[in-house]
């Protein structure tokens, strides 16, 4: 396990999507905890913010549910700020795996 900090000081609105092919190693899973201000994770059907269907407020200390299928697979999904803020992405490894190499 390891993670990436991240300063978002306006909006992030970009709908993004991981495939499984895309992770860094088959299995890869990851997460995201508010670490200081507030936002939203936001997860849509399609790559269209009309699409919304769940949407998870974001405090300190918060993190989302796990939006991975079994297959690695994530929906269409963005993080949006309410508020100046740090977040932290928990990043999984399966057994055996290393951290990518920086």
């Amino acid at each position: 396990m390891f993670s990436t900090p991240f300063l978002s000081s306006g909006s992030t609105t970009t709908l993004t999507r991981v495939p499984s092919w895309k992770s860094p190693v088959p299995g890869f899973r990851e997460v995201h905890t508010q670490i200081v201000g507030f936002g939203k994770m936001q997860q849509c059907r399609e790559r269209d913010v009309d699409t919304l269907y769940l949407e998870e407020p974001m405090a300190p200390g918060t993190t989302h549910r796990p939006m991975y299928d079994d297959q690695g697979n994530y929906p269409w999904h963005q993080f949006e700020t309410i508020t100046p803020s740090i977040f932290m992405a928990v990043e999984m490894l399966p057994d055996g795996a290393s951290p990518p190499q920086l």
